[in-house]
């Protein structure tokens, strides 16, 4: 059985990643920043920062997955745990 936090972290992870990678493709492509990334921009935030904002998207992402199949490889364990 999948825990909450799980499927948040993949949420979150997919906001992030998309939020941060897309603000610097779209400021690179067309001069214009969106979502959060930008209204951070606006505040004063470097232009490396909406990369950093992917990167941890990314690092979500991946934390979520590992956990995901770490509960698949093993599901006594993970019925242990809850």
């Amino acid at each position: 059985m999948q825990k909450k936090g799980e499927g948040l972290m993949l949420l979150f992870g997919a906001i992030l990643f998309v939020q941060g990678f897309g603000s610097a493709v779209t400021d690179s492509g067309w001069g214009v920043s969106f979502g959060v990334a930008a209204l951070l921009r606006e505040a004063g935030m470097p232009r490396w920062g909406d990369l950093v904002i992917g990167g941890t998207g990314c690092v979500f992402l991946a934390l979520g997955a590992w956990r995901r199949l770490a509960a698949r490889r093993d599901p006594v364990e993970s019925r242990s745990n809850t």
